[in-house]
């Protein structure tokens, strides 16, 4: 209240200094208008509980309300102890407070008023009986600025004491909003004023410094300094008044910026404004309204995202059960698929051989035998399988069955078309096929007899020359009855012959380009002098740059290379 003080002196300067004559009757006004102005600022102390801590809390019950919870934050710290209708009682009072503060300088400015006017009429009612022709202009000199002085200090301190009231204790009527709110949800709050009837007192302050003003400028016998000294009191009263709406105004944007940034941060984001005006209470409740829908959304989500979670956890657990089962019969595959294969390959003599096979996974759908049928005479069987992975490894194992049936055939193009048939005959409603080249060396005569079935084309290198072998035949497990016919070529010493599948040269690089057939043939070329191990490691190597270096290089099928070269007899 001690700003209450400071806007019932501006009311009397204004008296003092408008008093056209100042005579011992006016400063005997003078002085009982300031006495009173004083025991009423006492009167104020005194009913707000200034004397709290002896024992008097407060003429008003909601002021005795505040004093009695406020002090030393005792709500706030003992509020989970408190029963709610307490909270709600403390929350009414701080909002009544400001309405209790203007009713209370209203009846103060009144008293003020009539006691100064009362006093000084008694103080000389024996002069005014003994001339009773002074009282007309004593009264018109006293009585005019005594109520124009009351009225303007009415109006500003009964204004200033809501707006200052409101702004101190916001920050508390926020806390203790936040406490009620998470008891008993959307609570009913009081309003009071609005923002816009605000902006209209504030208007009006100044429209009455203004006239104030141009009263003074009109009264001529004004001195300089009376007149400049009332321009900054009213420029200090004024500009208080304007800060504080600002203050408000700017507050309640930062708490309302606050609690939108806090709400799609993931946190409550609860507005509760610290002033009571209408505007923010009907926004403070709607926007609640729908940060607590979207809070319940937001946990119920929160609760089926933690459900899903603990069953996703539950399946990967079972799936990582079951990749470990899988990779597991994946290992024990590639083993029985390996030992299907041919172990070692330097007890045949006459010839070097060379094998690199690079599946895709842990088995793949390329399969290969050589055998040496007879001294002096080596047979190579390579097989493509439809695919890769299981499903086409295990079609090798039957293909190594038929194969394993016709593999001692004396012609090539026999046994084609032998295990063709076989195949469709046991095998057709799988409705799998696979291409495959069955090479025969023989040794002793120097020759190559092939026989291919759908298989790439293929390369053989003869003094020191690139020749293609291609493609022919019809894929197996198709066409019932095809035909198949053997092709004989000479091989000499250091003839070199190169069989592979068409996953070697069907890789792709991160440009999504194939390394295709003739880059392969053209490495085969530049090394067509070099022993065939050479040759394989060049391929691959120029296969792994092509790539981009990297470990892996049977990214998109399985890839098988044979190299064969004879020796000196």
């Amino acid at each position: 209240m001690a700003w209450s003080m400071f806007f019932s002196m501006y009311g009397f300067y204004f008296y003092y200094s408008t008093a056209r004559y100042v005579d011992l009757k006016g400063s005997f006004a003078i002085m009982i208008f300031l006495i009173a102005n004083c025991c009423a600022y006492l009167f104020h102390l005194f009913y707000y509980g200034f004397f709290h801590p002896f024992g008097f809390s407060g003429l008003n019950r909601s002021v005795r309300t505040v004093n009695k919870y406020m002090q030393d934050e005792y709500i706030f710290k003992n509020h989970e102890k408190l029963d709610t209708k307490e909270i709600e009682s403390v929350f009414s009072s701080l909002t009544k407070l400001p309405t209790i503060g203007v009713i209370t300088a209203v009846v103060a400015v009144v008293l003020v008023s009539i006691v100064t006017i009362a006093i000084y009429f008694f103080a000389f009612f024996d002069e005014f009986m003994v001339h009773p022709e002074a009282i007309p202009f004593t009264a018109l000199q006293v009585i005019p600025y005594a109520v124009a002085a009351s009225i303007i200090t009415l109006l500003f301190i009964g204004f200033f004491v809501y707006n200052i009231s409101e702004y101190f204790a916001g920050p508390y009527r926020e806390r203790i909003g936040e406490i009620l709110f998470h008891r008993i949800g959307n609570y009913e709050k009081k309003r009071f004023m609005s923002i816009r009837k605000k902006s209209f007192y504030t208007l009006l302050m100044i429209l009455t410094s203004l006239l104030l003003l141009a009263f003074y400028v009109k009264r001529a016998d004004q001195s300089v300094l009376r007149i400049m000294i009332f321009i900054a009191v009213s420029t200090i009263t004024i500009g208080i008044l304007i800060f504080i709406s600002n203050a408000s105004i700017n507050s309640s944007l930062a708490q309302i910026n606050a609690a939108t940034q806090g709400l799609a941060s993931g946190r409550s984001g609860f507005y509760f404004p610290r002033v009571s005006d209408r505007e923010l209470i009907t926004f403070s409740k709607n926007y609640n309204a729908a940060a607590m829908e979207i809070n319940e959304l937001r946990s119920e989500l929160k609760r089926k995202v933690s459900e899903r979670t603990e069953e996703l956890g539950t399946a990967y657990d079972r799936l990582s059960d079951a990749y470990e089962q899988i990779h597991s019969d994946l290992l024990l595959a590639k083993t029985i698929q390996e030992s299907l294969l041919p172990g070692d390959l330097s007890r045949i003599e006459g010839v070097r051989i060379g094998v690199q096979y690079h599946p895709m996974g842990e088995v793949g759908g390329d399969f290969y035998d050589i055998t040496e049928i007879r001294k002096g005479y080596v047979r190579i069987f390579l097989a493509d399988a439809m695919g890769h992975g299981v499903r086409a490894a295990l079609v090798t194992m039957i293909i190594k069955s038929e194969y394993d049936k016709v593999k001692l055939m004396e012609s090539p193009a026999a046994l084609l078309g032998s295990m063709n048939n076989s195949f469709l005959d046991l095998y057709q409603s799988l409705n799998q096929y696979f291409t495959c080249i069955v090479a025969d060396i023989d040794i002793v005569n120097n020759r190559l007899v092939y026989s291919s079935a759908g298989h790439t084309d293929q390369l053989h290198i003869h003094d020191n020359r690139l020749e293609v072998l291609p493609h022919m035949g019809k894929i197996i497990g198709i066409f019932r009855h095809g035909r198949y016919k053997s092709v004989e070529k000479e091989f000499t010493p250091h003839d070199k012959l190169l069989l592979f599948t068409d996953g070697i040269f069907e890789e792709f690089n991160n440009a999504e380009e194939p390394y295709g057939l003739q880059r392969l043939r053209r490495t085969v070329e530049s090394m067509a002098e070099r022993c065939v191990e050479d040759i394989q490691d060049e391929v691959m190597a120029d296969l792994r740059r092509f790539l981009g270096d990297d470990d892996r290089i049977a990214k998109n099928d399985d890839i098988l290379f044979i190299g064969l070269e004879r020796n000196l007899d």
